[in-house]
C-alpha cells in the first residue's frame, strides 16, 4: 500500500525525518507531500504519531494523462465498487501543476463522472445515491495523475485538546514543526515568552513524552468497512507502549494576556500534560529562565496584529535584550517582522520561510553560545 502524508510549505524535510524515525519506508519527497509504503497498521501509526502532517492519503492509482479521455479511462480502471460501499457517494478535490490538464473544475468533474460510471456499471444501477462519505484527492503533476482517498477525516492539526480558539494561535502542526526544527533534545529547559494559549508548549511536551498527537481523536478509516479494525488497535497499543514516562526538563511559558493564559491552562489539562508544562503571567522582557543553556521557541506578535510600529519595535527590542541575559539559550522566533535580525544585532544562524495560515513568515534561529570549555 502506498500512502501520502501532506504538510505545509517548506516542511517536507521535517515530515520525511518523522516518517523515517517511525521506521516507515519513504518512497518520494515532493512539494508539501511525502510518499511512503506500508500496511494498514503503518497507516494507522502514521496518523497517530505524525506531528507535522496535515493529512494521510491512500493512493489508489497513478497514471499518465495528456487529455481528458486518458484521465477518464485511468480513473475508471480503479475498482471503485470495492472502495465505496453502497448507499454513499464521494466528493473530489483536484490540483494540477505543470500539466496539460489544468482546469481544476473540469478535472474534478471528469474524475467524479468516471468513479460513478464505474460503480454503476459494476453494480448494474443507474445512479450513485447517498451522502458524500469519501473524499478523493487528485494531483496532476507534469501529466502524472495521482488519485488518493483521504484516510483521516478532520485534518491532523485537530488534535482534540484545543477546545478554545484564540486569535492568531498557531496551527498545532506548525507549532510541532517549530519544535522539531529547533533541535531541542529534551535534555534542556524550553520556554515560550509569548505562549498565548499554549500550543508550542503542549506540542513540545507531547513530543518529549513521545505521545502521539492523534491518540485522543477519531479517524475516518475507522468507519471504512474494508479497513481492518485490528490494525487500529495494534497500532494504538504500540504507540502507547513507546511513550516516555521519565522526568522532563522544565517546559514553561509566560504571557501578559491573562485570558490567553486561562485558555493555555485549559488546553494543557485537555492534552494531559499538566504535570509537564507550567505557565505564568510575565512580560517577555522580564522572563526568568532556568540554567545556563536551553531553548526559547516563540510566536510573538507581528505587524499584522500590532498597528503601532513604535510599540512593535519597543517590544522586540526589550525581548532581544532579555535574550542577551541568557547567551547560552538558543532563540527560535517565527515572525513576519522584518527588523528582527537588526534588533537582535546579528544574522540568524538559520532562516526558513514558513506560512502561518496564509501569512508569509520567517523562522529565525539564533543559536546560543557554548560554554568556554566547549568552544576550544
Amino acid at each position: 500500500m502506498k500512502f501520502i502524508a501532506t504538510t505545509g510549505y517548506s516542511l517536507e524535510g521535517v515530515l520525511n525525518r518523522e516518517l523515517k524515525s517511525l521506521g516507515m519506508n519513504v518512497l518520494d519527497v515532493s512539494t508539501s507531500r511525502v510518499m511512503f509504503e506500508g500496511d494498514h497498521e503503518d497507516g494507522c501509526r502514521a496518523s497517530l504519531m505524525l506531528r507535522s502532517a496535515g493529512r494521510i492519503l491512500l493512493q489508489v492509482a497513478s497514471f499518465e494523462a495528456m487529455n481528458f479521455d486518458e484521465l477518464f479511462d485511468g480513473t475508471y480502471s480503479v475498482q471503485w465498487e470495492r472502495i465505496i460501499e453502497e448507499g454513499v457517494s464521494a466528493t473530489v478535490v483536484a490540483r494540477s501543476v505543470n500539466s496539460s490538464l489544468f482546469s481544476q473544475k473540469t478535472i474534478q468533474s471528469i474524475v467524479q463522472k468516471a468513479v460513478f460510471k464505474r460503480i454503476c456499471d459494476k453494480r448494474r444501477i443507474r445512479y450513485v445515491n447517498g451522502e458524500p462519505k469519501y473524499h478523493i484527492d487528485v494531483l496532476i503533476h507534469k501529466n502524472i495523475v495521482s488519485i488518493s482517498i483521504d484516510l483521516v477525516g478532520a485534518p491532523l492539526h485537530k488534535r482534540g485538546y484545543r477546545v478554545l480558539n484564540p486569535e492568531a494561535a498557531l496551527r498545532e502542526t506548525l507549532a510541532a514543526s517549530l519544535v522539531l526544527l529547533s533541535g531541542w533534545k529534551f535534555d534542556r529547559p524550553l520556554h515560550d515568552p509569548f505562549c498565548g494559549s499554549g500550543t508550542i508548549l503542549i506540542e513540545a511536551a507531547l513530543l518529549a513524552r513521545n505521545i502521539g498527537p492523534g491518540m485522543n481523536r477519531k479517524f475516518f478509516y475507522q468507519d471504512i468497512p474494508w479497513w481492518p479494525n485490528a490494525s487500529c488497535k495494534t497500532a494504538k497499543e504500540r504507540c502507547k507502549d513507546e511513550e516516555y514516562r521519565g522526568e522532563l526538563p522544565p517546559i514553561t511559558g509566560g504571557d501578559i494576556d491573562e485570558r490567553a493564559l486561562l485558555m493555555a491552562v485549559t488546553h494543557i489539562k485537555k492534552a494531559k500534560v499538566a504535570g509537564d508544562v507550567q505557565v505564568r503571567t510575565e512580560k517577555a522582557k522580564n522572563m526568568q529562565l532556568v540554567g545556563d543553556r536551553g531553548h526559547i521557541i516563540t510566536n510573538p506578535p507581528y505587524g499584522e496584529r500590532m498597528a503601532n510600529k513604535d510599540m512593535l519595535h519597543t517590544m522586540y527590542s526589550e525581548f532581544a535584550q532579555a535574550c542577551r541575559r541568557y547567551p547560552g539559550y538558543s532563540c527560535h522566533i517565527i515572525t513576519s517582522y522584518e527588523q528582527t535580525q537588526p534588533i537582535f544585532g546579528r544574522k540568524a544562524d538559520k532562516k526558513r520561510k514558513l506560512y502561518n495560515s496564509n501569512l508569509e513568515t520567517i523562522y529565525y534561529q539564533f543559536f546560543g553560545s557554548l560554554p568556554r570549555q566547549q568552544e576550544k
